[in-house]
């Protein structure tokens, strides 16, 4: 009778636990925010530099909303940063999305750069019918929009090469090689497998989103769904080793796709200190 009553106590507990951790996946995780911060040291910068970077936010009428990306928006002033870089997926789909997409493009443009706002094109940016729409919400934010270009920060000896959307829109990983080897050279592409292409060229430091931090990791589960160009790398600092020892840094992102649940995957906001 005893043991009976133990197992019955052990499985109470099992359920217990577990229908904690969905009630957390759903409706904590997603909407908490953290701010991780990496610094790199590099004889090629000449100034000091801090970027923010965000990542996915996958705005949907029922999931991640204004309330939401209002705390981003302060995560994101909080750094005091001279760059921001936000790195695709802006709606899960647009095509469904019943919101004021003015009020994503006023809190956009609300942020403040002193060296500039720039953005790339992620899968779902071209996907849902956010194609066309895309670039004109981003640059009505006051976000430059790079499509396989870059821009010289020439005082900074800092380049920042963007390329497009390598799953369904139109990346060149081969524009990282105009880069000149003198100079610090940031590549930002959505999609961070991208970055094996680089093996002989310049890329001193690539940022990527695109896979959420895997979005929900538990054991024998984590690696199943990853997205394709998302596989090999899948959140945080990695050091690359290529002929420019490149760094690349994957974001977690913001909000979800396909489920609405997180699990130790924490969304995040993304400072970057560069140093001389």
């Amino acid at each position: 009778m005893k043991i009976i009553k133990t197992i019955f106590l052990l499985i109470l507990l099992a359920v217990l636990v577990l229908v904690g951790i969905v009630c957390y996946s759903l409706f904590v995780e997603p909407h908490r925010l953290t701010t991780e911060n990496v610094s790199i040291s590099d004889s090629e910068i000449s100034k000091d530099i801090t970027i923010a970077v965000f990542a996915d936010t996958h705005f949907a009428s029922d999931s991640y909303t204004m309330k939401d990306f209002n705390k981003a928006v302060k995560a994101i002033e909080a750094t005091d940063p001279d760059i921001i870089i936000f790195l695709g997926d802006l709606y899960d789909d647009y095509d469904t999305y019943h919101d004021n997409v003015s009020e994503v493009e006023a809190a956009l443009a609300s942020l403040d750069a002193p060296l500039g706002k720039y953005a790339v094109f992620g899968n779902h940016d071209y996907g849902g019918g956010a194609e066309n729409h895309y670039e004109d919400i981003m640059s009505a934010g006051g976000f430059t929009v790079l499509k396989n270009k870059s821009v010289s920060l020439a005082s900074y000896n800092v380049n920042i090469v963007g390329i497009d959307d390598c799953l369904i829109g139109y990346g060149k990983p081969s524009v990282a090689n105009d880069s000149a080897a003198s100079a610090y050279n940031i590549v930002v592409c959505h999609e961070p497998d991208i970055v094996d292409k680089y093996a002989n060229s310049p890329v001193d430091l690539m940022i990527s989103g695109h896979t959420h931090g895997g979005q929900v990791k538990l054991p024998f589960y984590e690696n199943r769904y990853l997205p394709s160009l998302g596989k090999e790398y899948i959140s945080g600092k990695y050091n690359i080793n290529n002929s420019a020892d490149t760094t690349l840094y994957v974001n977690r992102g913001l909000g979800t796709t396909h489920m609405q649940v997180r699990f130790m995957s924490v969304p995040e906001v993304t400072c970057i200190k560069l140093r001389k």
